[in-house]
């Protein structure tokens, strides 16, 4: 305090009036105050991150491009803090985001084609794979497809990604869904695992790691959807045109970390694998 009380001639028999100061002085030092506050507010906003609330539509690997950059840091190294929250079914997740309660949503995309075709205002920003990542799981007793007609065949919900993918893929098998499965809306992967183990249902579209538990129960596998060329965009991460056109850093910010996390996915299958 007294060297700077020395450098700016500001004395104690200065404070009967500021007159005896020397102007350049005195502003020198207020200018130096000023600057040393503004310095302090950028350390202390320096590390803060923009909470965000991201939907994802199932508890399952078709969601690690997003708990990739989450657990990896890819996020907050862009200023985001994203809470992840489960919503299952696309169209509930689409609904989730027309309502604010979430910004952000990554699922199947038919709900946000949907909805935008509606004039909701539902715009995908991102493509998270373009294939069908599913198993046709059956129990042992189902030797091919065409012992499937007339049983009960589980879907997360109707107008979901796995709905999608049973009416776009097996009449391509030979079967046709709407019209020879008996199709029930069971709710998320693991819940359509547990509908087959419990025997309510005789079908169900799965993916790691219930596939890997299926077959170590001895389930089948009558086809594996990944395997079919078939391109249809299976994920994407969407959100409104109000919020971009309200938020486009951090539209851009979510971008960058979740390409990052991509990158990561493809080039750290081992630290990939830690966090799946």
């Amino acid at each position: 305090m007294e060297a700077l009380m020395s450098e700016t001639n500001f004395t104690m028999t200065d404070c009967d009036g500021l007159l005896p100061m020397k102007r350049a002085s005195f502003l020198r030092f207020v200018f130096c105050l000023f600057a040393f506050a503004a310095m302090i507010s950028a350390i202390a906003a320096e590390g803060q991150t923009e909470k965000l609330r991201v939907a994802i539509s199932s508890i399952s690997t078709s969601q690690v491009n997003v708990w990739v950059p989450l657990d990896a840091g890819f996020f907050k190294k862009h200023g985001l803090d994203v809470e992840l929250v489960y919503i299952s079914g696309a169209p509930v997740g689409t609904a989730a985001l027309m309502s604010g309660e979430v910004a952000i949503s990554q699922g199947g995309v038919v709900g946000s084609i949907q909805s935008n075709l509606k004039g909701s205002g539902t715009y995908i920003i991102l493509g998270g794979a373009n294939r069908f990542p599913y198993q046709l799981v059956v129990p042992a007793s189902i030797k091919q497809l065409s012992d499937l007609k007339g049983k009960r065949f589980a879907v997360s919900r109707i107008g979901s990604a796995d709905h999608t993918a049973t009416m776009f893929v097996l009449p391509k098998l030979g079967i046709q869904p709407d019209k020879e499965l008996n199709i029930v809306q069971v709710g998320s992967v693991p819940s359509r695992f547990a509908a087959l183990v419990n025997g309510s249902v005789m079908g169900a579209l799965l993916i790691p790691p219930e596939t890997v538990k299926a077959k170590e129960l001895g389930y089948r596998i009558l086809a594996n959807f990944a395997d079919i060329d078939i391109e249809y965009q299976q994920n994407g991460v969407y959100t409104t045109r109000s919020f971009i056109n309200r938020r486009p850093d951090l539209i851009r910010r979510f971008a960058t970390a979740y390409s990052e996390g991509n990158h990561y996915i493809h080039t750290n299958s081992e630290g990939t694998q830690k966090i799946m």
